[in-house]
């Protein structure tokens, strides 16, 4: 996804989100970390909208946890609500569906401190 198509999403669910204050925005699916310059671009643009339509955007990022690093961490425990750790059931089934030959299960055990 880019960052324009992103944005045109949270002004979409700005414009009609009615009276309702919170609002959330998932990212999720084929790993959003691989596109981390626009997740963060995103958030930025979804936090300078809060103040002038009376909004609160709670973002949620979910991850297999492969990419995972300390400047990411840090962009999450500040800009996330919530990280969801994505695993597809035990190792073998989890490597099938996320990657085929890469041990991604290994790989995210070995981020995750």
């Amino acid at each position: 996804m880019s960052a324009e198509v992103g944005k045109k999403a949270l002004d979409f669910l700005v414009e009609n989100s009615g009276n309702r204050r919170n609002l959330e925005v998932d990212f999720f699916g084929g790993e959003p970390l691989m596109n981390f310059d626009v997740v963060k671009e995103i958030v930025a643009y979804g936090r300078s909208l809060e103040e002038t339509h009376d909004k609160k955007f709670r973002f949620t990022l979910t991850t297999n946890g492969v990419l995972l690093n300390d400047d990411i961490m840090e962009f999450a425990n500040k800009e996330m609500d919530n990280v969801v750790l994505s695993v597809d059931g035990r190792k073998e089934v989890h490597d099938y569906i996320t990657a085929g030959e890469l041990e991604v299960f290994n790989l995210a055990g070995e981020t995750i401190p």
